[in-house]
């Protein structure tokens, strides 16, 4: 890893003007990430700029510095791109820039899936943010109060307030050392959970409404079409709403589909240590990418036909092993 950290610590010292961006609809992962390497690299006298061309969560809107994220993708004189958290390059939240021939280096902790340039790609971890904390160390930067923020709301949204499979003992061990550091534990989980409760309980009704479960293969899905979503205001977690169905006894998995316009699919995979699936591989499946237990993609064929494509791959054991 220190080969690694050095490479990229190079390509940052050489870099004029950096932009930091994640995946599309960023997460506080990914929004955390972006936030502390932006704030990070200007405290070491690097001109960076964090984009993001999506609205954001209103429950993200606490984190230091989202009033400075630049919607403004065509950014001349760019040097170095860094992405974070995105999985996959169709998933990178720079609609304009052309990346083929600036250097681009990449902090994620979702295996599977298309990665561009310099690749610290690692599934060991909690959260992308949690790699980019020992990155910072490795930069013997500073970690401020309003880093340490950005780096454990990501590490909370990520293992879903310590409570998911994926966390360690460095991940506690890092937490702590965040909130030494300034970053308030109690106000960040208490900001990650604020919702519209109505809003809430129309995408539960919903959700639970169109579920389905297949039980010779284990999955549980909901798919939600254009018109239903159309009725949301707001994000919808769908993330979130797959890692709660995945809890179910039965299932082996849960998909949740939302139809996010005419055709269109964007889809989250999630599962639980003890059922032995890995959803990356399924997500792969339709370009997609993610970790173990964690993935989505995005398609533009019905639900039927996503359905039997997952049918099929579940029916090969040999081809799911985690």
């Amino acid at each position: 890893m220190d080969a690694r950290f050095h490479q990229a610590k190079e390509f940052i010292e050489k870099a004029k003007k950096i932009v930091i961006t994640g995946h599309k609809d960023p997460d506080a992962d990914s929004l955390g990430a972006m936030l502390a390497l932006k704030i990070a690299l200007e405290n070491l006298g690097k001109n960076s700029i964090a984009a993001s061309c999506s609205t954001l969560s209103p429950n993200l809107k606490f984190l230091p510095q989202t009033d400075k994220i630049s919607k403004n993708d065509d950014f001349d004189e760019v040097e170095l791109v860094i992405g974070v958290d995105y999985s996959d390059e169709k998933r990178l939240d720079l609609a304009k820039m052309d990346l083929r021939e600036i250097q681009v280096l990449t902090f994620d902790h979702h295996l599977i899936g298309k990665h561009l340039g310099f690749e610290i790609v690692e599934s060991g971890y909690s959260s992308t943010c949690e790699l980019v904390y020992l990155f910072l160390k490795y930069l013997n930067t500073p970690i401020s109060a309003e880093i340490a923020t950005c780096l454990l709301a990501g590490i909370i949204s990520d293992t879903g307030g310590f409570q998911h499979p994926n966390i360690s003992a460095q991940t506690f061990q890092i937490a702590a050392q965040l909130m030494a550091s300034g970053a308030i534990l109690p106000k960040i989980s208490r900001e990650l959970r604020k919702s519209n409760l109505p809003n809430e309980a129309k995408i539960w009704n919903i959700t639970l409404e169109k579920m389905n479960f297949i039980p010779e293969i284990g999955l549980i899905y909901s798919f939600i079409d254009n018109a239903s979503l159309s009725t949301i205001s707001g994000d919808l977690n769908k993330g979130s709403l797959a890692v709660i169905l995945s809890t179910a006894p039965e299932a082996k998995l849960s998909l949740l589909m939302a139809e996010v316009s005419p055709g269109i699919i964007e889809a989250s995979l999630r599962s639980q240590k003890d059922r032995g699936i890995n959803v990356a591989q399924i997500a792969q499946i339709f370009g997609g990418g993610g970790h173990i237990l964690a993935a989505g993609f995005t398609a533009s064929e019905p639900p039927a036909e996503i359905l039997r494509k997952i049918e099929i791959f579940l029916d090969k054991p040999e081809k799911n092993k985690v």
